[in-house]
């Protein structure tokens, strides 16, 4: 087999392993190996609540990592924040009668809700009864 041949049968195979790889975390189930959660917490993927709000829960130390930002900070990984006053769904509306003691957003329409003390977020946590 010619030199030439064998590289480009090479190239080929590890572009296939490479591809494969990208494809097949793409759709892991963990957010330490999702590659859309990891790519869209660099602001390399665009904003998808279903991707965003998925792994909040069980990725703790990013939620950490986003306490002390500002407003406009958070709005770059979520761009919808909605005031208690003005709720979009049924279930944020029942909540956000007790969230007007403290500076509290709703992500989008989830039931994930942002603490501001002083402008700069406090804690990130689902709202649930």
């Amino acid at each position: 087999m010619p030199r030439r041949s064998f590289f480009r049968i090479l190239i080929l195979v590890v572009l296939l392993a490479i591809s494969g790889s990208i494809v097949t975390l793409s759709f892991v189930d963990a957010h330490q190996a999702n590659l859309r959660w990891i790519l869209w917490k660099h602001h390399l993927w665009p904003y998808d609540a279903n991707i965003a709000l998925r792994y909040l829960n069980v990725d703790v130390g990013f939620r950490q990592s986003l306490e002390g930002k500002t407003r406009s900070d958070i709005q770059r990984f979520f761009p919808v924040l909605v005031s208690p006053d003005h709720p979009l769904t049924a279930e944020q509306k029942y909540y956000s009668k007790d969230m007007h003691d403290r500076d509290w957003w709703w992500i989008d329409d989830s039931n994930w809700a942002i603490l501001f003390d002083g402008g700069k977020v406090e804690d990130i946590r689902p709202i649930k009864g």
